[in-house]
């Protein structure tokens, strides 16, 4: 990552500190640059944890959870407060799964290791296998319809598959960059049009779109097809108690971590 883009980025969250009296105990890159293919003007999606002081969590009034601090065509950068973040981890969300194992960490702090170290064991491959499908349905189909596609609409569609697969297979979270989840037994014909996809995916403009791709349209609905069989293979979804949640909570709270 380019030392300047990581200065104004951590010039941004010392800005949102300041000015909604938080503090940002995690922020990291999601979205395309974190999964590898970015094309040459993707903006860049920064996602952060933060904390309020003590006191607004014990205020009758609701106090927003979250932080839409900039979107400006560059920077992209919004935040979640660490109680709402605690929720998501209960509900196993996949997306807060891949914001914590981003490849690319502008800000970790020891609060946060102790809250992760705590929270990864809610992780449910259930909930996020139907959180990847639905994405992959979501994505996937439309794209079958259409005689041009934008590469990024197939990347994000085979991203979600992949991990969708790895899910079922594995039983933990996928990993977060696109060259990571390609399986070992992907045909090496599909495998060249992907790579030939990435490349043109990171040289050329976001709106840019391709001839549909028949390998790729062939590949996509056959697994979207797949998805009953995959769900079948999963072990039944069991609650976690609050407790542990609970407790990493006042202690961030307290200034216990």
């Amino acid at each position: 990552m380019n030392i300047l883009v990581t200065e104004k980025i951590l010039q941004i969250l010392s800005d949102v500190e300041a000015r909604e009296n938080v503090r940002v105990i995690y922020a990291v890159e999601s979205g395309s640059r974190a999964w590898g293919f970015e094309s040459p003007d993707s903006d860049f999606d920064v996602r952060f944890i933060y904390v309020r002081p003590l006191e607004n969590y014990l205020r009758l009034g609701n106090t927003p959870d979250f932080i839409d601090w900039q979107c400006d065509g560059i920077f992209d950068v919004n935040g979640w407060d660490v109680a709402k973040t605690l929720r998501q981890f209960m509900k196993s969300n996949a997306t807060l799964f891949e914001w914590a194992n981003s490849p690319i960490v502008y800000k970790a702090t020891d609060d946060w290791e102790k809250i992760f170290a705590v929270a990864q064991k809610y992780f449910s491959p259930t909930l996020a296998f139907v959180a990847y499908a639905g994405f992959a349905k979501n994505i996937g189909l439309p794209l079958l319809n259409r005689d041009a596609v934008k590469p990024k609409t197939y990347l994000y569609a085979l991203r979600t598959i992949f991990c969708r697969n790895f899910v079922a297979e594995k039983l933990c979270p996928p990993p977060v960059a696109f060259e990571k989840l390609l399986p070992e037994t992907l045909p090496e014909n599909l495998r060249a049009e992907i790579f030939a996809l990435l490349e043109r995916k990171k040289s050329s403009a976001e709106k840019n779109s391709v001839e549909k791709i028949p390998v790729l349209n062939e590949f996509i609905a056959a697994e979207l097809k797949r998805e009953s069989q995959l769900k079948k293979t999963l072990p039944s979804r069991k609650i976690s108690s609050w407790k542990n949640l609970d407790e990493i909570f006042l202690q961030c709270l307290r200034g216990e971590l």
